[in-house]
């Protein structure tokens, strides 16, 4: 299988900060649990601590707003419409792991791109709901500036879609401009404001 480096190096680097990030956010939950309850003297009811921890945590849980939750999720599903786009749409990232390659026909239908654009949003949908990233959010204290932030990675997603489009369009000759690199800085920059909430509260732990 022949792979385009950037496509290789780029999915492991959106894992592994997903990952990082991930123990980021239980870190800050454990730090705030121990600061509030203090440390547990030899823990010996285990079960009962885990009840505690999950009450402890719902009680935590703070309201962000239809907008702000809405706007988190849509962008989130959109990611994830991006992320397909770009690995599994363009071409050139996985010569022999893509749309044109594996569902030739369909790819080249009236209906192709809009039909995996569903399938894609779908698998994000599942994805936010199997993660419960809206909870997440919850448990931290965002600030307005903060959630408008969010409207920034649509702009970015918007234009990343649009030159894995183009990419698709032009296949199997190539754009005229090479874009990729812009593509994905878009999609990594996306991802990082969407996790800046977890990040920022871990650094702030930190300091």
């Amino acid at each position: 299988m022949v792979l385009d480096a950037t496509g290789f190096v780029g999915l492991a680097l959106l894992v592994v900060l997903s990952v990082i990030v991930a123990k980021f956010h239980m870190i800050n939950l454990d730090r705030i649990y121990k600061k509030v309850s203090g440390p547990m003297e030899g823990n010996p009811h285990k079960d009962d601590n885990n009840k505690a921890k999950k009450d402890f945590y719902e009680a935590l849980s703070l309201p962000q707003g239809s907008n702000f939750t809405i706007a988190t999720a849509s962008t989130w599903i959109l990611f994830s419409v991006a992320v397909i786009f770009y690995f599994f749409l363009t071409p050139t990232i996985f010569e022999n792991f893509n749309y044109f390659i594996i569902f030739p026909v369909l790819a080249s239908s009236q209906y192709g791109f809009l039909i995996l654009g569903f399938i894609s949003a779908v698998i994000g949908w599942v994805s936010l709901v199997g993660l419960k990233l809206p909870q997440a959010y919850s448990y931290y204290d965002i600030t307005k500036n903060e959630k408008l932030m969010v409207l920034v990675p649509w702009v970015l997603l918007l234009i990343s879609l649009i030159i894995s489009v183009n990419f698709g369009t032009a296949y199997p000759q190539l754009p005229i401009w090479d874009l990729k690199i812009i593509d994905f800085a878009a999609i990594l920059v996306s991802e990082g404001i969407l996790l800046s909430p977890f990040i920022l509260e871990f650094l702030e732990v930190k300091r």
